[in-house]
């Protein structure tokens, strides 16, 4: 049987009320939800130097370049290795081997050059290799040993576990400002 036009206002007013139960169901459904633990999260850099892990925040890395030709410099430090042509820009390469007290050997084939950004200081950092990027809970974060040595203490930030390798974390604005290493902004770009 056909519905009337009189029949018509009334439907519509269920209809209407049906939908504002169901507003009012979902807007329930998401102002009553429970809390996700959502812990802060931050990308770190992951890379090697004498066989041991240590890492900065992503933000710090502009690129990752292969070892190129590194031109050496007369009467600058010895932590500074020379300057390359980066992007038709002379940049100073570095290495922070000595600085943390640890073995420099020649780079092998999976030496690499992490090129500095938002720093105080932009140069080329010399390591052994990259290992990758790693999403670390910022409060898995722990401070560092007690057992490390004072030297390389205050260019540490803490320390974490990575795809279960304990990662050393660098303190990158107290690794600029160190004297071995701002010596090189004098031959770097800012």
């Amino acid at each position: 049987m056909a519905q009337t036009t009189t029949d018509a206002p009334v439907a519509n007013a269920g209809i209407q009320r049906r939908l504002d139960e169901l507003r009012r169901s979902f807007d329930d459904d998401i102002r009553y939800a429970p809390r996700m633990d959502v812990s802060a999260v931050t990308e770190l850099l992951v890379f090697r130097l004498a066989g041991e892990a240590y890492a900065f925040p992503v933000t710090c890395a502009l690129e990752i370049l292969q070892v190129p030709v590194i031109v050496p410099v007369p009467n600058v430090p010895p932590s500074i290795l020379g300057i390359i042509n980066f992007r038709g820009q002379i940049l100073s390469v570095t290495t922070i081997h000595g600085v943390l007290g640890l073995s420099q050997a020649e780079p092998g084939s999976g030496g690499r050059v992490i090129v500095t950004k938002e720093l105080s200081l932009m140069t080329g950092i010399l390591v052994d290799g990259v290992d990758g990027i790693a999403e670390i809970a910022v409060d898995a974060i722990q401070p560092i040993q007690a057992t490390s040595a004072d030297d390389r203490a205050r260019f540490l930030s803490g320390q974490v576990y990575a795809n279960g390798t304990l990662v050393s974390l660098l303190d990158m604005e107290q690794l600029c400002e160190s004297d071995a290493l701002r010596a090189a902004g004098t031959d770097s770009i800012n």
